[in-house]
């Protein structure tokens, strides 16, 4: 099964409707004496929207009568197997800009497109904590001290959320005295990391056009995070609805139906950064 590093690390926030004000938290002003100092920071909240991911099987009526059971747990497996995929790359590595059309498949601002964007509200720059080309220890180390050096690098929030594809080369890289950066998770460590943070591997954590179209040759991502500027949102769990074939009139066929509701949002530019594995 393929995991989601978005819903392993993200803050879970529970949704009512089809969007949540999730508070921005950039910082505060703090003042002394008896007078006390209005804060006055901007950009206090940011919307975050639900998606309804969805997937229609259709069973032919004899497939499934000696491995009823087997047919319906494989379809539901194969369905939260691309469905955490899917997820991940629309939060984490879709380039272009949200859209209210589901047919887009652009359900949220990603991660990358939040950090190749200008916010002003926050203070932030198109690009400042992004880095891209070779996956090095310098380029390495360039990324996690963006985060490192603000407001949000709270060492025991941090996280590193990468593609597995970058895995193999992450273990190569060793420092100045040949010792590796990377450590895999064994009985004492539970988490593979990298600079002594953890990381957590992701299938989607490579740039698209929308969370439905692949394209040859796009840049790997690793991203570096503070997880609680991280957002998931829980609207409606995974399900799956069987409808037999007893009330299709014209075949002998069932239907499967899945679907899903999930949010996501970053409420913090500044805490994240990105590089972009380009060669």
């Amino acid at each position: 099964m393929q995991n989601s590093a978005v819903l392993e690390v993200a803050v879970a926030k529970t949704m009512g409707s089809a969007t949540m004000e999730m508070p921005r938290l950039l910082g505060a002003n703090i003042g002394g004496g008896s007078t006390l100092l209005e804060d006055t920071t901007d950009g206090s909240k940011v919307t975050m929207y639900t998606y309804q991911y969805n997937n229609k099987v259709t069973l032919d009526e004899a497939d499934t009568e000696d491995a009823y059971v087997d047919a319906i747990n494989g379809y539901n497996a194969q369905f939260l197997n691309k469905l955490n995929v899917k997820h991940d790359n629309a939060c984490l590595g879709v380039t272009g800009s949200r859209s209210a059309t589901a047919t887009d498949y652009r359900p949220y601002t990603s991660l990358i497109k939040v950090l190749r964007s200008a916010d002003s509200d926050a203070g932030y720059a198109a690009d400042a904590n992004v880095k891209s080309g070779a996956l090095t220890y310098d380029n390495l180390s360039d990324t996690l001290g963006l985060v490192e050096d603000s407001d949000f690098g709270d060492p025991s929030q941090l996280v590193v959320i990468a593609h597995r594809g970058l895995r193999n080369n992450l273990r190569k890289i060793k420092d100045d005295n040949g010792n590796p950066i990377f450590q895999s998770a064994d009985a004492v460590v539970h988490s593979d990391s990298v600079f002594g943070i953890r990381i957590v591997w992701s299938a989607g954590a490579v740039e698209a056009p929308n969370f439905n179209t692949s394209v040859a040759g796009a840049a790997k991502l690793l991203f570096v995070a503070n997880r609680n500027t991280l957002i998931n949102g829980k609207r409606i769990e995974p399900q799956a609805r069987f409808i037999p074939a007893g009330i299709n009139t014209t075949a002998l066929e069932h239907t499967l139906q899945h679907r899903a509701r999930r949010g996501f949002v970053v409420t913090v530019p500044q805490a994240a950064s990105a590089l972009r594995v380009t060669s």
